[in-house]
């Protein structure tokens, strides 16, 4: 199974002098494509569902609004890197924050009282 969360975090900027780098900022770009200040964490954790075994294996800083549709390839290329290494990975998980939602769209699944559900999506390694 692979999680995605978001939680807030404590925007800042500071510059650790010893290496000279500079930290705080998004590693990830807001929906006009500007790198702006992180506000928040976005976490990306494979998990067993019959197991107990779970392990953080990708994160970002993104500033307060991003398009969830870049997330898209980010995903897929989780999917087909643990799928290599033989984890298979059956669902995706997340809650339905406006980037999730924005993300589940790009990958084409959809719902509304309007239309017909379509709650999953194809796997990209199969």
């Amino acid at each position: 199974m692979l999680a995605i969360d978001e939680m807030s975090i404590t925007a800042g900027q500071q510059v650790d002098i010893a290496t000279n780098s500079h930290f705080g900022l998004s590693t990830l770009p807001d929906r006009s494509g500007q790198i702006k200040e992180a506000t928040h964490s976005l976490v990306f954790m494979l998990g067993g569902i019959f197991t107990r075994w779970k392990m953080v294996i990708a994160y970002f800083l993104t500033p307060d609004s991003i398009d969830g549709a870049i997330l898209k390839p980010v995903i897929q290329e989780i999917i087909e890197k643990a799928e290599s290494i033989g984890l298979y990975v059956h669902s995706v998980t997340s809650d339905m924050g406006p980037v999730n939602l924005s993300m589940w769209r790009a990958f084409g699944a959809i719902g509304s009282n309007r239309s017909e559900v379509r709650h999953y999506i194809p796997h990209p390694v199969n």
